[in-house]
């Protein structure tokens, strides 16, 4: 389910992204030093990542539900520091649109919340971090750290991080020949289900 969530994801994002950026890929993990330079290369750029889960709640069904902790690292690279800016803002703001209240076109996927963006420039001048927030935690520092070029970060590399919280529906439901709609979900306090806009 998860790898097929990630999948989603990356696909929408990239149709809504086809004119603005030049690579939009999972990051299933960390990224060997030699693909650095082509990644740089090839930018503005998403990539996408699961890094851990939160509460797991057990529904009337039987199934589960878990929150997914994801990011989108948004990287562009230009020596004119103006366009760098002006390019890494339009990219927020066009993902942080459309993330919000996203179900990736997925039946057992809550809308994503909690979304917010940050800027991850600090990680290449050595500045502490404030790791009391999973969006700030080992896993999300560590990949980005590796985008930026581990320890010999690039020059003119804007890096930021879309974060944001999605609840999935795991399990199988009992009564699995009843197809579910997409845009209906599984009340956790009745066993009838409810629209969700």
């Amino acid at each position: 389910m998860l790898k097929n969530f990630i999948s989603a994801v990356v696909k929408i994002t990239e149709e809504r992204f086809k004119d603005s950026v030049a690579r939009c890929k999972p990051l299933a993990g960390y990224i060997e030093t030699t693909e650095i330079s082509a990644i740089h290369a090839e930018t503005p750029g998403i990539y996408i990542t699961s890094v851990g889960s939160g509460e797991t709640t057990q529904v009337e069904t039987g199934e589960i539900d878990s929150v997914i902790y994801m990011v989108a690292y948004l990287l562009v690279v230009n020596s004119d520091s103006l366009k760098r800016e002006s390019s890494v803002q339009e990219l927020i703001t066009k993902m942080l649109t459309l993330v919000n209240g996203n179900r990736w076109q997925l039946p057992n996927v809550h809308p994503a919340r909690e979304v917010e963006s940050s800027d991850l420039h600090g990680l290449a001048k050595g500045f502490k971090p404030d790791v009391s927030s999973w969006r700030y935690g080992v896993s999300v520092l560590a990949r980005a750290s590796d985008l930026y070029g581990g320890t010999d970060p690039i020059a003119n590399l804007a890096l930021w991080a879309v974060t944001w919280e999605q609840m999935l529906r795991l399990g199988t439901h009992p009564d699995s020949s009843e197809a579910v709609n997409p845009n209906q979900i599984y009340s956790r306090f009745e066993l009838d289900v409810e629209k969700v806009l």
